[in-house]
């Protein structure tokens, strides 16, 4: 396994993966992709944060 910022995906895949994961599309439209999950995402903050106010 190897972290690698998004914009380094092409690269990892390329020379050091069999696959690469990533939150988004890359950059480089040769590469082929398949949509694995639909994985929910959760942003938690304190009950006295001012975002917990909003609905």
């Amino acid at each position: 396994m190897r972290e690698v910022p998004a914009d380094q995906i092409q690269n990892t895949v390329r020379e050091y993966a069999d696959l690469g994961l990533a939150a988004g599309p890359a950059d480089d439209p040769t590469l082929t992709w398949r949509l694995l999950t639909d994985v929910p995402l959760r942003a938690y903050v304190a009950p006295g944060h001012r975002w917990a106010r909003r609905a």
